[in-house]
């Protein structure tokens, strides 16, 4: 009964690992690490929480999202910049998708506390470790180390209750 739990959990572990490592070095993550990460995530959720709670949480978790890529797309509109400039020089694909895995293993509530601070991270530790001034920011690498913090608080509330 112990693997059935531990072995999707290091899975994940593992891909993320390759993710932020990819990240870093190329500043681009591989869709088949993406996918084999969010399918032995949420495999391990599903299995913790059960599916009902799991949907629940991805629509709400999406949704949330959502209105960060509307908001963000709002601000470059009202900046007079090209929306799809979003995609093509500050937030790549991977990064959105990294989102995507990632919510449905929060409840809501700490989903937005994780996001944030993914997000005031990557900006503040993105000014700290780049090497030029133009490098785009690793969102994966910081995002992930973070999440595998969340990940932690969120095993330490639920086990020990706090």
């Amino acid at each position: 009964m112990f693997l059935i739990e531990v072995i999707p959990v290091l899975l994940a572990l593992f891909f993320l690992l390759l993710m932020i490592r990819d990240d870093w070095r190329e500043r681009e993550v591989k869709a088949w690490h993406m996918a084999y990460f969010a399918f032995a995530l949420n495999a391990f959720f599903i299995r913790q929480i059960g599916i009902k709670l799991w949907l629940d949480q991805l629509l709400l978790n999406e949704l949330i999202v959502a209105i960060y890529l509307i908001t963000i797309i709002g601000y470059l509109l009202v900046k007079r910049l090209p929306w799809r400039q979003l995609f093509q020089s500050y937030f790549g694909l991977g990064d959105v998708l990294f989102l995507v895995a990632l919510a449905p293993c929060f409840a809501p509530q700490f989903w937005l506390g994780v996001t944030i601070t993914c997000f005031i991270s990557a900006a503040i530790l993105h000014l700290l470790f780049r090497k030029n001034e133009n490098d785009t920011v690793p969102f994966v690498s910081y995002g992930g180390i973070v999440a595998i913090l969340a990940f932690c608080v969120q095993y330490y509330i639920q086990t020990y209750g706090a």
